[in-house]
């Protein structure tokens, strides 16, 4: 899967992709700002992945989005300081509000605990690397304005 991250202001993201239990790619990029200054980061199945962002970029108020087909994706998305997450099984955004730290995909675990030890985004991504064989790559970085 992958590893996203935010804490105070930043999101990380690894860039590997998989199929089954091979790399890919380890240049997909995961995080990125949407036209309304949001900023999303998207973890789970590429064709999910690109259909997710293909619909919020197109919206103007993404939280809002709405779809129960795409089962396999996880995405945490921060808008004016509050943090929401989208879980395929449900189908929607829910806010989560003003946290400090969130992660999603298969390295958040890690990633959650390198940062309450206080590692930065990018260092937690980096950490879930090294214990996660489906994140790799480099880091990608966005500060989110708020």
């Amino acid at each position: 899967m992958t590893t996203v991250v935010y804490k105070s202001g930043v999101m990380a993201a690894d860039t590997r992709i998989t199929l089954g239990g091979h790399v890919v790619s380890d240049a997909k990029q995961k995080i990125f700002k949407l036209p309304d200054g949001s900023v999303v980061g998207v973890a789970g199945g590429a064709a999910q992945f690109e259909t997710f962002l293909e619909d919020i970029s197109q919206m103007t108020n993404p939280i809002q989005y709405q779809n129960d087909e795409l089962d396999s994706l996880e995405a945490i998305l921060v808008k004016n300081g509050s943090v929401f997450a989208f879980e395929g099984a449900s189908g929607r955004f829910i806010e989560l509000g003003e946290v400090e730290v969130a992660a999603i995909g298969s390295g958040g675990d890690f990633a959650i605990g390198a940062m309450a030890a206080g590692a930065s985004p990018a260092e937690a991504v980096e950490i879930a690397a090294r214990y996660d064989a489906m994140t790799g790559g480099s880091v990608c970085v966005i500060e989110v304005e708020k």
